[in-house]
């Protein structure tokens, strides 16, 4: 999701998207930047490691793709609006993880939002692509592929990029499954120079290998001080129905050691475990006021092997603001974007692949680098990934 928070309560929304390589032919070779389309039907392919979202399209639809390719292996193809559809109108992991609140926010309503309503709402943003956009998606996805050469990424071996209005997201560029969903933001000039959308994608093709391989979302998500237990947070409907889920970090499965510093009474350790989470009170639920949303931190601790929400002697679940914790100091690294661990990660790989292209920095998008140690670990990391 491009539209992330801000450290401490407001929304941040950046405008990352993901493309992948150089248009080509339907064949597994680089050729310049042009397209071509063909007559290809969505499959589903499973993950390496046999985990993560792969949700797909059924087998059924067929449409013109263009295709590209990543790492000459994963095939990226950019789908018509007829193809767009049928995936946002399919259910996944991520749609499955949307609440109440969650779909009454996405079409601005107070009303009562079935998951069916949401799905055919979010298939009916979808839009057909202009040539010039994919002409810059072909220019950017050249320079990405030749900086991440030498990075053995895994990838799934089909990628699909849909093109929508993204008012099913707040108006945020996307991943869903194997599937990216870019908005028109992201081609604007006033918005974004061409150094910009290098970021943005490079941004999300993290997102894209962190979800396909899970061993590398767990070693880089420990490189910044997470812990896993077995399975994820369970999570009742006292937390879950104020929380906005994120599209591109919706599990809650590693924790983070805090210190607090603020005054919690009702707190018996200032050491705790917390997983983030972005929180919207209900009462705000006809009209979504990203200043309103805040960050909180959902206090767990390990109990056989697993982590589990701690709660109050009333029943209630502990939460903390996360402004009343060195929360901020320690996923600030080289980004203010600390709403995740996965997304602080994100930043950090796009502005690996700039360091290893030695790019020009963008005009429009300035970055401050407090810890250039850091990328040289997530570096080592990404070696260690094949």
């Amino acid at each position: 999701m491009n539209r992330k928070f801000s450290a401490l309560s407001a929304i941040i929304f950046l405008g990352l998207v993901v493309s992948c390589g150089v248009f080509t032919s339907d064949d597994t070779t680089h050729s310049p930047a042009t397209v071509a389309t063909g007559d290809s039907k969505p499959k589903l392919h499973k993950p390496k490691d046999g985990k993560g979202d792969q949700s797909q399209p059924p087998p059924s639809v067929s449409s013109n793709l263009a295709n590209v390719y990543l790492l000459k292996s994963a095939k990226v193809t950019i789908v018509s609006a007829a193809t767009g559809q049928t995936i946002l109108e399919s259910n996944d992991e991520f749609s499955s993880q949307l609440t109440d609140l969650d779909r009454q926010l996405r079409l601005n309503t107070s009303t009562t939002v079935p998951a069916e309503r949401y799905l055919k709402f979010a298939a009916g943003q979808v839009r057909e692509w202009n040539d010039r956009e994919k002409v810059e998606l072909a220019l950017l996805t050249k320079e990405i592929d030749e900086a991440v050469a030498d990075l053995p990424l895994r990838l799934p071996d089909r990628i699909y990029v849909v093109r929508s209005t993204l008012q099913e997201e707040f108006g945020a560029n996307y991943t869903r499954g194997q599937t990216l969903v870019l908005g028109s933001e992201f081609f604007d000039d006033s918005k974004h120079d061409h150094a910009e959308r290098r970021l943005i994608l490079a941004h999300e093709i993290f997102h894209l290998a962190s979800r396909y391989d899970s061993s590398l979302r767990k070693r880089s998500h420990e490189a910044v001080g997470c812990v896993y237990k077995t399975g994820q947070l369970i999570l009742d409907a006292k937390i879950r129905g104020s929380l906005v889920t994120n599209p591109d970090a919706y599990e809650y499965a590693c924790a983070l050691r805090v210190t607090v510093t603020g005054n919690h009474a009702d707190l018996s350790d200032n050491q705790l475990w917390v997983m983030p989470a972005p929180v919207l009170d209900r009462s705000q639920a006809a009209q979504l006021k990203y200043s309103d949303l805040k960050i909180k931190l959902i206090v767990v601790d390990a109990e056989n092997g697993h982590w589990q929400v701690q709660y109050d002697a009333s029943g209630q679940p502990k939460l903390i603001d996360a402004a009343a914790t060195n929360f901020v100091q320690l996923l600030a690294i080289n980004s203010d974007y600390v709403m995740h661990a996965e997304e602080i990660i994100a930043d950090n790989f796009a502005l690996l692949l700039e360091q290893i292209a030695k790019n020009t920095p963008s005009k429009t998008k300035k970055v401050k680098i407090n810890r250039p140690e850091f990328l040289n670990q997530l570096k080592i990391i990404l070696l260690k990934s094949s």
